[in-house]
Formats: C-alpha cells, sequence, structure tokens
C-alpha cells in the first residue's frame, strides 16, 4: 500500500513538473478577466551567448510583466509590442541599469526600444465589466519605450522597459489584447 500511494505521489509530482514545463500552469487565468492568459516561461536559458531573438525577447518580457496583481483584481497583459533588441550588448552600468534587477555584472546588457500597450483588465465581477461587459481594461501607450534584456546570477534571460503610469494618459473602457509578445494575434 505504501508503494501504491508513492507511486501515485510521484505521479502527481511528474505531471505538474509537466504542466510547469509546458506553460500550461498559467492556462485559464485570463478566462476570469474575458482575456488571454498570461506569458509563462518555465525556461530562461536561451540564448546561451549573444543577444535574445526578437522573438525570445518579447517571451522574456511579457514573463517578466504579464501578471495577476493587486491581490488577484487585475489582469496585465502587454499588446501591439514593436519593439527592437540591439544586436550588440554593453557593460552593465549598475548605477544607470536600474532596471537590470540581479544582473550577472559580468555579462552584457541588451538595449531595448519601441512601442508597446501596457493593459490592466478588471475582473469580470468588476463594476467595470458588469456596466460595460468585455470593455473592462485600461491601457496606457508607450511610443518612446526604452528597455534593457540581461541574465541574471543563475543564467537566466529577463526584459523589462522603463515605463510609469500616467493616469492623464490612460485610454480607459478598452477591450483586452487578443495577441501579445507571447501570443500572436488572431
Amino acid at each position: 500500500m505504501g508503494s501504491l500511494r508513492a507511486a501515485r505521489f510521484f505521479g502527481i509530482l511528474a505531471a505538474c513538473a509537466v504542466a510547469l514545463a509546458s506553460g500550461s500552469a498559467l492556462a485559464g487565468l485570463g478566462d476570469d478577466f474575458g482575456a488571454r492568459d498570461p506569458a509563462s516561461c518555465p525556461f530562461r536559458d536561451a540564448p546561451k551567448t549573444g543577444a535574445p531573438s526578437q522573438q525570445q525577447m518579447l517571451r522574456y518580457l511579457a514573463c517578466d510583466v504579464e501578471k495577476i496583481g493587486d491581490m488577484g483584481e487585475y489582469l496585465y497583459l502587454i499588446g501591439e509590442p514593436l519593439l527592437e533588441i540591439a544586436p550588440k550588448g554593453r557593460a552593465l552600468d549598475p548605477k544607470s541599469d536600474v532596471l537590470a534587477r540581479d544582473a550577472d555584472p559580468k555579462l552584457p546588457v541588451f538595449d531595448v526600444r519601441g512601442y508597446f500597450r501596457y493593459y490592466r483588465c478588471g475582473r469580470k465581477t468588476s463594476i467595470a465589466w458588469t456596466t460595460n461587459p468585455g470593455h473592462a481594461c485600461r491601457y496606457q501607450q508607450y511610443e518612446d519605450a526604452k528597455g534593457l534584456c540581461w541574465r541574471d546570477a543563475h543564467a537566466e534571460w529577463h526584459c523589462m522597459m522603463d515605463f510609469t503610469f500616467d493616469l492623464k494618459r490612460t485610454i480607459h473602457d478598452a477591450v483586452p489584447p487578443t495577441g501579445g509578445p507571447a501570443h500572436p494575434a488572431s
């Protein structure tokens, strides 16, 4: 009986590992907001050298900023990204590269620039949703955004953009993005 329990336990453990590796651990989280799911990055080790590709940079950025936040009340998503990454890295400047949290100082950082929208979507149970179903998001456009990609002490890639939320520039009553850095628009 003990070995049967152990086998079941390890079977469940293996299934969880497969779910995490495939990225399905976040599947369905967007449903409560009437939106797509946030990105997940079970692996952040590519490339081993040089700059991330355009697709890798967009995915790492999405994984670092797409999330459910504010005690579960809002879903944050990136939409319409038009970003480019510098093909050559440069030395980390700890004073000015504040975005590069836990960056390995021996490795280069890569500048990112361009355009994207950052969405904040309320739950289907929110007042915004019940008064205007499907339009419970607000977003802000970042037209001349700057950011970085870097590897941390565990050799995992991260990307972050420098943006601050300005209520005066916010677009309200928006639909959530259908596509994003990790989810091509359908």
